[in-house]
């Protein structure tokens, strides 16, 4: 089996029929949904998962994360994941699912999201724990997205916008309220990393240098890097380099791009260059990655 007929036989979860751009699911119908099991996949829509019970591993950009109680984890377009659920355990929970155009449309713009920093960007992976505080607050708006979508009211969509703006702004301040107060990073340095990271997403393909960055941002290298690293634990090289790398590892799944053509679209002027690349970070060449990947993925299908 090729890869893209593999990816052809992943079960898809889509939009019911309608053209809300929004869809509230619970996690017992994803379970009957992909009865023979999760396998890596992406999707062209944001994802919000809230397991309120279930035991197992979901695996986000070929990290594993151990599924917990009351646990909220946000999936952006073309990130890869999948759920590997205990198989005697029942799931419970909520799935939002929604579309850019159903966020622009709704007056939910990309600057609130990225301000907001709930969703990957660049190499920043976010996960919530529920508390019994947040709880309240959280139900209710889940049950107020899930009762709008059963019924056709007039302004049906600008209701659930609604709901889904206050969820949000829940989860940020539930993030917020989880760090510790001397890793609150001030309004000036918060600016200055998310725009670091949305130049990196917008250019990882081209410019691979901190120099590249510092000079976009009007910053000098050392400056650039030492605010980075004082706030975030990495250097501002690492963060780029992390980019690259999960890139190349979701081409590898989801592409029949060859590891060349994979190179020269990720920047790389010299193919061999990006094979080392990828060996030092990864830990393993690229042909055997895919390879792994491919093969996990083909037994889990088949379980």
């Amino acid at each position: 089996m090729s890869i893209s007929a593999l990816h052809a036989s992943i079960p898809e979860l889509v939009f019911d029929a309608s053209d809300l751009g929004f869809a509230f699911k619970k996690m017992s119908e994803i379970s009957a949904h992909t009865p023979t099991g999760s396998v890596p996949h992406r999707h062209h829509y944001y994802s919000i998962i809230w397991i309120r019970a279930a035991e197992g591993t979901h695996y986000i950009d070929f990290q594993a994360y151990p599924i917990r109680k009351d646990t909220i984890y946000f999936i952006a377009p073309e990130q890869v994941h999948h759920l590997a659920i205990e198989s005697d355990c029942e799931p419970e929970g909520y799935v939002l699912l929604f579309t850019r155009d159903f966020l622009q449309q709704q007056g939910l713009s990309m600057e609130f999201l990225q301000r907001l920093g709930l969703f990957f960007n660049c190499d920043e992976m976010k996960m919530l724990r529920v508390g019994s505080e947040s709880l309240p607050s959280l139900l209710q708006s889940i049950e107020g997205m899930q009762r709008e979508q059963e019924r056709e009211n007039i302004y049906q969509k600008e209701s659930i916008a609604a709901w889904l703006r206050l969820f949000l702004i829940c989860c940020k301040r539930l993030s917020d309220n989880s760090l510790p107060e001397k890793h609150l990073i001030t309004t000036t340095q918060s600016q200055l990393i998310r725009k670091f990271k949305n130049l990196i997403e917008k250019h990882y393909q081209k410019l691979h240098k901190v120099s590249d960055y510092a000079e976009l941002l009007h910053l000098s290298s050392n400056y650039l890097n030492e605010v980075v690293k004082s706030e975030t634990g990495k250097s501002a090289k690492k963060i780029i380099q992390n980019r690259l790398l999960i890139e190349a590892k979701r081409q590898a799944l989801y592409s029949e791009l060859s590891s060349k053509e994979i190179a020269f679209m990720l920047g790389f002027e010299d193919p061999a260059h990006f094979s080392k690349f990828f060996k030092k970070h990864q830990g393993e060449s690229f042909s055997s990655f895919r390879q792994g990947i491919y093969s996990e993925s083909h037994a889990e299908l088949n379980a």
